[in-house]
C-alpha cells in the first residue's frame, strides 16, 4: 500500500514499463549503488580492494548519484580530465571498467560507457632506469669481487630478484 495515490501512481507505472520491456528491463541503479555491489563481491587481497576503493573517491563524488545507465563517456572524459597524474587517471579508468563489466555481466546495466574513454599510458617504474651506465661502474667499482656480476645483471635486464643471495666476500 502507498500513502498517496501519486506514490502509487508511479509504482504503477514503473511495474507497467517493466512487464512491456520483459527480459530487457534493467532496474535503475546509481553509480554509487553499483560501485558498492562491486566492491561487495570483488575477491581480491585486502590491499586491492582498499586501492578499487580509493580509486573510485572522486567518481563518486561527481557522478555517484546519477544513473549508471545515464553515465556518458564525456562525461568520464571530463572527469578524467581534471585529475593530475597520468597514471591516477589510468588506474581510475581501469577500476571503472571493472565496475561497469560487473555491472553489465550481472545485467544491472545495459550499455558499458568506460569501453570509449581514452586516457594516456602512465610510464610505469619499471621503464626507468634508475642508473646510467656510467653510474652502474661507479658502483661496481666499489663492489669488489661483485663487479662484473653487477654490470652483466645491469646489461642483460635481470631482475633484483634474479640476484644470487650472497655474493663472495672481497
Amino acid at each position: 500500500t502507498y500513502a498517496k495515490k501519486g506514490e502509487a501512481r508511479t509504482a504503477l507505472n514503473a511495474e507497467l514499463d517493466r512487464i512491456g520491456l520483459g527480459a530487457s528491463y534493467v532496474a535503475p541503479i546509481t553509480l554509487r549503488e553499483l560501485a558498492h555491489r562491486f566492491l561487495a563481491q570483488y575477491v581480491a587481497a585486502p590491499q586491492t580492494v582498499t586501492y578499487a576503493r580509493r580509486r573510485l573517491v572522486r567518481p563518486l563524488v561527481a557522478l555517484g548519484d546519477a544513473q549508471a545507465g545515464d553515465v556518458t563517456p564525456e562525461s568520464l572524459q571530463r572527469l578524467l580530465a581534471g585529475i593530475p597524474g597520468k597514471a591516477w587517471r589510468h588506474d581510475i579508468l581501469r577500476t571503472l571498467r571493472m565496475v561497469y563489466r560487473f555491472g553489465t555481466e550481472n545485467r544491472l546495466v545495459v550499455t558499458n560507457p568506460t569501453l570509449v574513454v581514452k586516457v594516456p599510458k602512465p610510464v610505469r617504474g619499471e621503464r626507468i632506469l634508475p642508473l646510467t651506465l656510467a653510474a652502474v661502474d661507479l658502483v661496481a667499482h666499489g663492489c669488489g669481487a661483485g663487479a662484473p656480476l653487477l654490470v652483466f645483471m645491469v646489461a642483460s635486464g635481470a631482475l633484483t630478484a634474479e640476484a644470487p643471495p650472497s655474493l663472495p666476500p672481497p
